[in-house]
């Protein structure tokens, strides 16, 4: 009886090894389907913040664009007001020269025919128009910060939500058997 209980003992034990083996290679195949899982996961994560990143480009160039267009008009209305400044000028020169050559007049009649036709059309100069330069850079810059800190505390919470409660989680749980024992790793039944 001996032998033949050997014999039997050598066979549940092949048996054995060979339920084992097979489990090996049920978690090999499932180690790379874990790393498959997570390559994909990755791809994700880089291919969303990849997205976050050029959204946050354009959402830049476009504050960008209307900050040089502001500019551009500001730029443009000095040109007008120069523009302005300049035509008012040469009509003062021009009335200064014809004063000058008034004053060389040394006929009285035709000094005093020329001086009455030029003060009935005189008329002092309108006053300047007054302009006011707004340079308003401190909102902008408060605005931005404030964005940023925002859109940080937005990025901090979901990264610590996923964090904690995605990947916080193991790949792998152990099975519990139900008569109230807990198996190993090896499927061996444990006290």
């Amino acid at each position: 009886m001996g032998k033949t209980e050997l014999s039997l003992q050598k066979e549940q034990l092949q048996l054995k090894i060979i339920e084992i083996e097979d489990e090996a290679e049920k978690w090999q195949k499932e180690k790379d389907r874990i790393k498959s899982f997570t390559t994909n996961e990755k791809a994700i994560l880089e291919q969303n913040f990849r997205d976050l990143v050029r959204d946050l480009e354009k959402q830049k160039e476009e504050v960008r664009a209307a900050l040089e267009q502001r500019e551009q008009d500001a730029v443009d209305q000095v040109k007008v007001i120069v523009d302005a400044l300049d035509e008012r000028t040469k009509v003062l020169r021009e009335d200064k020269q014809t004063r000058e050559q008034m004053q060389s007049i040394s006929d009285s009649v035709l000094f005093l025919q020329e001086f009455g036709a030029l003060m009935s059309n005189y008329s002092l100069p309108p006053p300047l128009p007054t302009y006011h330069v707004l340079l308003e850079g401190e909102g902008l810059g408060q605005s931005l910060g404030n964005f940023k800190d925002d859109l940080l505390n937005v990025c901090m919470r979901h990264v610590e939500k996923m964090c904690k409660a995605d990947l916080s989680r193991n790949f792998i749980e152990r099975n519990h058997m139900e008569n109230g024992g807990a198996c190993d790793s090896l499927g061996m039944r444990r006290g």
